[in-house]
């Protein structure tokens, strides 16, 4: 049965397109604030989400937007009460299926709603593949191995609880995959969430779930994350941002193996917790934001993930595997010597993220069939060091360049290094940067950073 998210802050409206669509048999979440729609969308996977324009609490274009980089698979329908051309034309570029005025004919909506899934299903198709655990781990380094070889006991242990370490890109979720999959749990249900992702004020109830009529607003009973995943997996990503009120409802999962949903009584639950994190927990434990008991629990078995700069044998063997993945693309790529060093040489700060986006560009820029790389001249350093924060607050970047640059160019540097940094918290990266949040943001766009 297809999913649909619904966010309108128009609540009459949204309820009542949300029945509309219950009674043709879609199964339909209806949530009215941007907050809820992102706590739903890291929850739980939509194939359809409509979505207002304008809220309340921010746009329903820069939601629109956020949703077609993170979940492409899923169509997006805009729908609003004001008539603005500009606006129509700029949901459409950012890739939403339908763009409709109020009031909306529920055949229409329908219809398009049809249509979306049905021109979606190759990419539902690519989605479950990629779900299954089905990418490989790349690499012949002796990291590499290690970490497979770690992979293979935890999965043979499906009650121990896994911590994955590494810097952003490395490649946490795909490990996590792979110990589900790798397991007797494979056939049950896998459910990433990201920690820094949930509002305090929505923590308990999503994580945990609540009965009907618990609380204002909860008018029908919903089951947490850990009850939905029961016989599977929940990976907990960023678990080093997750607020201290959920460290210790966590906790006392983990010891009790029991959720107790808000304004109800417990129940078991059989779940194994795979966590990420790509800071020192032991660090933070230290500093004191976070606990050491749960840290104990999470920490019982660590695959720890190098980053790409560490194993420079392995870039090319990866570049050559995304290139055999672009199946749309029918000329046979080959990556010249020259472009084989640029690839060891470069020092790849967004690990195996960066390089995979690195080769899809240089493919779509090739003019031929032969990649040499050239696009990372522009940037290429030698080994720089890790961008590490000075005593007083602020960030050191090393950031090099072998040309001439513009201004634009060096702030540009430093603020995606300052992002990268903070795993792409713009709030974090502003404070880092000593800015105001706005500001950031009004020169990320200035800049086409984001």
């Amino acid at each position: 049965m297809r999913k649909i998210l619904v966010l309108d802050d128009e609540t009459e409206f949204c309820d009542r397109i949300a029945e509309m669509l219950r009674l043709r048999n879609y199964l339909v979440k209806a949530v009215y604030g941007l907050g809820q729609a992102r706590v739903a969308l890291e929850l739980e996977s939509f194939d359809v989400v409509l979505l207002d324009v304008f809220l309340q609490d921010g746009s329903g274009v820069d939601l629109l937007g956020e949703i077609r980089k993170r979940w492409p698979e899923t169509a997006i329908i805009m729908m609003t009460g004001m008539e603005d051309v500009r606006t129509a034309i700029e949901c459409i570029r950012l890739g939403a299926e339908e763009y409709f005025l109020k009031p909306v004919h529920n055949d229409e909506l329908v219809f398009a709603i049809e249509k979306s899934l049905k021109s979606s299903r190759q990419q539902s198709e690519l989605s479950m593949y990629r779900d299954s655990g089905n990418y490989p781990i790349i690499g012949e380094s002796e990291a590499i191995q290690e970490v497979r070889s770690l992979i293979e006991r935890a999965a043979a242990n499906p009650d121990v609880t896994v911590l994955v370490t590494g810097e952003t890109g490395t490649g946490k979720e795909l490990v996590a995959r792979h110990v589900h999959m790798q397991g007797r749990r494979s056939q049950e249900a896998f459910i990433p969430i990201n920690c820094s992702s949930i509002p305090e004020s929505l923590i308990e109830s999503e994580f945990f779930g609540h009965e009907k009529g618990a609380f204002t607003g909860a008018d029908r009973q919903q089951k947490g994350v850990f009850e939905r995943a029961n016989g599977g997996t929940v990976f907990l990503d960023e678990i080093g941002d997750m607020e201290v009120r959920l460290q210790t409802s966590l906790l006392r999962f983990l010891e009790t193996r029991r959720v107790h949903r808000v304004g109800g009584g417990e129940i078991d639950v059989d779940v194994r917790i795979v966590c990420a994190t790509n800071k020192d927990l032991q660090k933070e434990v230290d500093e004191l934001r976070f606990r050491k008991d749960l840290y104990f629990r999470v920490n019982v078995l660590n695959i720890h993930l190098p980053p790409l700069r560490e194993r420079t044998g392995d870039v090319v063997l990866l570049a050559r595997y995304f290139i055999s993945r672009q199946k749309h693309n029918h000329r046979n790529f080959v990556i010249t010597e020259a472009g084989i060093r640029r690839l060891e040489r470069y020092a790849w700060p967004g690990n195996i993220r960066e390089l995979k986006n690195v080769v899809e560009r240089e493919m779509i820029l090739a003019r031929g069939a032969e990649l040499d790389f050239v696009q990372l001249e522009h940037g290429l350093v030698e080994r720089p060091e890790e961008s590490v924060p000075l005593e007083d607050g602020r960030l050191h970047l090393a950031v090099g360049f072998d040309r001439p640059v513009s201004l634009d160019e060096i702030e540009r540097r430093v603020i995606e290094g300052a992002l990268t940094y903070c795993s792409g918290n713009v709030s974090r990266a502003a404070e880092v940067l000593q800015l105001g949040r706005s500001s950031l943001r009004s020169k990320m766009k200035r800049l086409g950073i984001g």
